[in-house]
This record gives C-alpha cells, sequence and structure tokens, in this order.
C-alpha cells in the first residue's frame, strides 16, 4: 500500500492508497521484461543501455530547468535552464519529482498548468525514505549468511533513547546483493529528517551500536564505508516516493490529474505538448521503480500513438522459446519500437529533441 512505505502517518492517508497495489506481481509484457532485468544488482542496467543509444550530445547535466514555455504554436517548447541556455522541440516529458513540482509549479511553466493540475500536485502526499548502506571488510563479516533479515522491536521508548541515533535504527537487510560483507538499512518516518542531518561518520557509529545493543552478534567492526540517501534535502527531489492523500479526497483529485498532457491546438491537431511521467503519476504503481519505469513508456507510446507509429510489444524469452542473457532484456523491451522506427520515420517538419 502506497504511503505505509515510510511510515506516514496514517491519518494524512487517503482510503484509496488501500488500492494502490504497488506489489502486484507484473501482470505486462513490459513489466516482466522490467523486472527480468532489474534481477542484476542495481539500476546500472538502465543506465548502460540508454547511454549506448543516446550520443552524449543529447545529454546534458547539470542543467537545472527553470522554465517551460508552450505559449508558441509555431515553436511549441522552449525549456530553459539555469544558465538561460534554450532548447526548443515539439514536445516535452516531465519527470520532476512531485517534491520539486510542489515548489516550482507556479514559475515552471508558461502559461501556467491547468487548475486541477496544480490542485492534484499539491494534495498528494510526498514523504521520504533513508537508505543507508554499510560497507564492511570482508574479514569483518559477523553475520551468518542464512540471516536474511533483522528487526529490531522497541517498546516504550524513553526522551533520551529518541535522541540517540542509534534507537532510530529498526531493521536491517543482511547481503542483499549476495555480497558478503554489505548490510542495508531502510528507514522510514519523521526519524529519517534527523538521519539526513547526520554525518556518515555518526551513521556508522549508530548502526553498529544498535547491532550491538539489539542482536548478540560478535566482534562488530565498524564499516569501511558508508552510502547514505538524502532526499528530501536534495534541492530538486524533496522526497522519497509519493501517495495519495486526504488532501486529494477533499479536491477530488489523484495521480491520473498529474499524468493529463496538456493539449494545445497546433494547425487543427490536438497536440500532446506537455506531458507527465514519474511514479507520482501511475495510478496504481505511484511510490515504485516499475512505476516510474512504466510512465515513460506510456508517454512514450502517446508521441508514437500521435504520429501514427505502431509500437510492437516486446518479445519475451518464452515466446520465442529461447533463453536470453539478462544483460539482453532491456533491449527486448523496446526492439519493437526499434524496429518499426527504422521503417516508419516521424514527419519531416518533427524537431528531434
Amino acid at each position: 500500500m502506497a504511503g505505509t512505505n515510510a511510515n506516514s502517518d496514517l491519518h494524512k492517508l487517503s482510503l484509496r492508497s488501500i488500492f494502490n497495489i504497488s506489489g502486484l506481481p507484473p501482470t505486462t509484457d513490459r513489466d516482466k521484461v522490467f523486472t527480468t532485468a532489474m534481477r542484476q544488482p542495481g539500476y546500472q542496467k538502465i543506465l548502460q543501455w540508454f547511454l549506448a543509444r543516446i550520443p552524449n550530445t543529447y545529454i546534458h547535466l547539470n542543467s537545472s530547468v527553470t522554465n517551460i514555455d508552450y505559449t508558441d504554436k509555431d515553436d511549441p517548447v522552449v525549456v530553459t535552464v539555469q544558465d538561460g541556455k534554450k532548447f526548443h522541440g515539439d514536445h516535452v516529458i516531465v519527470a520532476l519529482p512531485v517534491g520539486h513540482l510542489k515548489k516550482h509549479v507556479d514559475t515552471l511553466f508558461t502559461p501556467p498548468v491547468p487548475a486541477k493540475k496544480k490542485t492534484a500536485i499539491q494534495s498528494l502526499g510526498f514523504d521520504n525514505l533513508a537508505k543507508v548502506t554499510m560497507i564492511f571488510h570482508r574479514d569483518d563479516k559477523f553475520w551468518p549468511t542464512e540471516t536474511g533479515y533483522v528487526a529490531f522491536v522497541k517498546v516504550n521508548k524513553t526522551a533520551e533513547e529518541d535522541k540517540d541515533l542509534s534507537d532510530i535504527f529498526y531493521g536491517i537487510v543482511l547481503d542483499p546483493w549476495n555480497n558478503t560483507r554489505v548490510l542495508f538499512w531502510v528507514h522510514g518516518g519523521p526519524d529519517v529528517d534527523q538521519m539526513e542531518a547526520a554525518t556518515e561518520q555518526e551513521l556508522a557509529a549508530a548502526g553498529v551500536k544498535a547491532l550491538k545493543k539489539f542482536t548478540n552478534f560478535k566482534d562488530i567492526k565498524p564499516p569501511v564505508k558508508v552510502i547514505r540517501s538524502q532526499w528530501k534535502t536534495n534541492p530538486h527531489i524533496g522526497g522519497a516516493y509519493s501517495y495519495l492523500s486526504t488532501e486529494n479526497d477533499k479536491t477530488n483529485t489523484s495521480n491520473v490529474d498529474i499524468a493529463e498532457p496538456i493539449m494545445v491546438n497546433i494547425k487543427g491537431k490536438q497536440t500532446p505538448v506537455v506531458m507527465f511521467a514519474g511514479e507520482c503519476t501511475h495510478p496504481t504503481k505511484s511510490s515504485m521503480v516499475h512505476g516510474a519505469f512504466e510512465t515513460g513508456d506510456r508517454e512514450a507510446d502517446r508521441i508514437a500513438t500521435f504520429y501514427g507509429i505502431k509500437v510492437q510489444a516486446p518479445i519475451l524469452p518464452e515466446q520465442q522459446g529461447q533463453k536470453v542473457k539478462p544483460e539482453d532484456q532491456l533491449h527486448l523491451s523496446h526492439q519493437g519500437l526499434s524496429r518499426v522506427g527504422n521503417e516508419t520515420a516521424p514527419p519531416t517538419n518533427t524537431r528531434r529533441r
């Protein structure tokens, strides 16, 4: 259930969140391809796939978008970045975290987005998670291999314990990637702010203290490295995941209203000029990476449909009757579009951006 992922205040959760079934098994071919690809450690497979196919000149780092202007029908989209540089195109897909949209929705778009979309953005809940990865020296492994997860149950904490960073650690995943020296902590709720403010050295000491306090593991040495998230304090993010809130109930809005594209009549044809993707736009899988992935597919399909390009479904290994290497899975999810794209190009007056 979205919203409970980070122990949100249940008073803020819409009952509709109960039906936001983000944990269901994959149902579509694209779902299956994505989940198969993600069995490999980390998200690097997705990045590698795109980086191998997109020219470096198309990727602009350290270029925060300050405005998206869709006023001129002869120049449908003008995107301005922080250094004043402008990019022109026929369509734009906005895949920003809803925390960033909440903060900048009034200045980010020219003209302003429709009133209901703005209300949906401001009403949607957006909470935080903290992820802390501790990497130990290979010779310092202190837990048995068969142990997968350890949960700390704390009852009647004192005010003094509430101030102790080690008492915030309430669960730990051992060897999450079959790496015999990695521990992975996930934290939610109001304590996350305290964790984001702590230094990596403080988190390491607190994690070791919690392990010594709540387990019988012996001879626990400090980790050699700590990798942590700081999503809430990141000015481009502002949190970790969205959920339907009671404010959405009051305003009769949902993720669907955020996902709705802004259409502009260009030469007598309703054109999806500004489109929206990201986990906060998925009607049933918000807060999840696969939900975000699906919304990107959805908006790419929207553009393909607009230009009359037929996108074929991905061909799965079981449909081909053969085994496919995991690293090739992402290619399968896009080979239909690539194949059709080679045969049918968009109209010549379409700028590729």
